[in-house]
């Protein structure tokens, strides 16, 4: 769909408005129809999605080359506005780079000038824009790695800790801020005075973020530490790996996934016994420590992922005693524990359990997306949706049956409600990633070949 050039500056402004507010998936997704419009949109855009490649290419286009001739002053007027946008985010990159907070202040200064211009030319988007560009860069300061860790570290590591914020920087896609939910707890999660405690945060608001922060804070300190990352699920534990080795592998710190059930191998021990960071599933650290327990000697820090998988089924009453048995460990070995859950309905009674402090609780509400419910309608023709909430709205036609193709005899689709599902989940994919969620598993190849028509 082809947007005006005048509607396309109010869905600037709403996606720069939306990312100052911390709403980042909605700004993602309300920039992407219109950063073509312009040499200042696109900057944004790629600044926005922190999209570095595209971002230099773009700066590149409009800094390294030599100004044009313009006859009319409206035309002049927002070129400077462009390379005023382009200069400051030019420094705000350089900023995440060096942690030279000179920068920021630089980029602030020519958003006062493109302020100023924008004013003048009359030009109301661009000085809104401008405006909103200001309160971003400035929480882009305030949360950035650089100015967020450094007091939780001590001053002898600060050499590991800015190669690690660089190599956030460097990664794909880059880290260069901490989310409200990370900010709220890092407090409780960095404090070395205390025992540990529960990071109770929602899904997706950053919790493996806060347990690599600890990690990566123990292991400067103490390099030869080790440390332990409980995960339940095998699929988890490789997730995790991944993420870990992408970070300390290049710090210099060994990261190892131990696979397999209940048995230990001498490969598991070696393995145990060479690495920094060691992720598990509860199943295979209990054999390992009933096959190694002197591995357990140098353990500082234990991160026990999905913290909630505790109760009366058998596997879960076992993890309830491999973390009191943990619990215990960290106390002989001067060790923290930090237990993650995004779904605990009663995070200070686990505090308490596993710290002795019902207060070492770190909980936000926040969340990276807005959540909206709704309830998609089938009724053999068409799919309704009725989205509820403060402010209720409804899509009377969100899909609509129509021929798979133009033979005379193709039959029409969707035709049931697994198709309705399906074309429904296909459509907003448009928008961002789509999960379905199938009740049993016998459902789930009906709705795969459904999503595939």
């Amino acid at each position: 769909m082809e947007i005006s050039r005048e509607s396309g500056f109010h869905v600037l402004v709403s996606s720069v408005a939306f990312y100052a507010a911390g709403h980042y998936s909605r700004a993602f997704v309300t920039i992407q129809n219109v950063e073509s419009q312009t040499a200042a949109v696109g900057i944004i855009a790629a600044f926005i999605r922190k999209d570095i490649k595209t971002l230099i290419q773009r700066l590149n286009e409009v800094l390294l080359r030599n100004t044009p001739a313009f006859e009319d002053q409206t035309d002049l007027d927002e070129w400077v506005v462009t390379v005023a946008i382009a200069r400051s985010l030019a420094m705000a990159l350089e900023y995440l780079y060096t942690g030279t907070r000179d920068f920021i202040d630089a980029a602030d200064r020519q958003l006062e000038d493109a302020a100023i211009v924008a004013s003048t030319g009359h030009f109301p988007a661009y000085w809104w824009t401008v405006r909103l560009l200001k309160l971003m860069l400035g929480n882009l300061g305030d949360a950035s790695l650089w100015q967020i860790l450094p007091p939780f570290f001590d001053p002898e590591t600060k050499s590991t800790l800015a190669r690690y914020i660089r190599l956030m920087a460097y990664s794909r896609p880059p880290v260069v801020e901490l989310w409200a939910s990370q900010r709220a707890a890092l407090p409780m999660a960095l404090n070395t005075t205390n025992r540990g405690g529960v990071v109770n945060l929602r899904t997706s608001a950053g919790k493996t973020r806060i347990a690599e922060l600890a990690i990566l804070q123990t292991l400067a300190s103490d390099s030869s530490a080790q440390i332990i990352y409980l995960a339940p699920f095998r699929s988890l534990a490789m997730e995790v790996e991944q993420t870990l080795a992408a970070s300390f592998s290049w710090l210099g710190f060994k990261v190892s996934h131990l696979y397999g059930g209940s048995r230990v191998s001498s490969v598991d021990t070696e393995l145990a016994a060479e690495s920094s960071i060691m992720i598990a599933t509860p199943e295979k650290t209990r054999a390992l420590f009933r096959a190694a327990p002197d591995l357990f000697e140098n353990v500082k820090l234990i991160i026990v992922d999905e913290g909630h998988l505790i109760g009366p089924s058998e596997r879960f009453v076992k993890n309830e005693l491999f973390v009191d048995h943990l619990r215990s460990l960290a106390r002989t070995s001067s060790a923290r524990i930090l237990l993650l859950s995004a779904v605990l309905p009663n995070p200070q009674e686990l505090a308490e359990w596993v710290t002795g402090d019902s207060d070492a609780v770190a909980t936000s509400r926040w969340k990276p997306s807005v959540e909206r419910y709704g309830l998609l309608r089938w009724n053999g023709s068409r799919v309704r949706i009725d989205w509820l909430g403060d402010v209720e709205s409804f899509n009377p036609s969100f899909v609509e049956a129509k021929p798979l193709s133009d033979r005379k005899n193709s039959r029409l689709s969707p035709r049931n409600k697994t198709e309705a599902i399906a074309a429904s989940a296909v459509r907003l994919s448009r928008l961002g990633p789509v999960m379905i969620f199938a009740g049993q598993a016998q459902w789930v190849p009906s709705m795969a070949r459904a999503v595939l028509l």
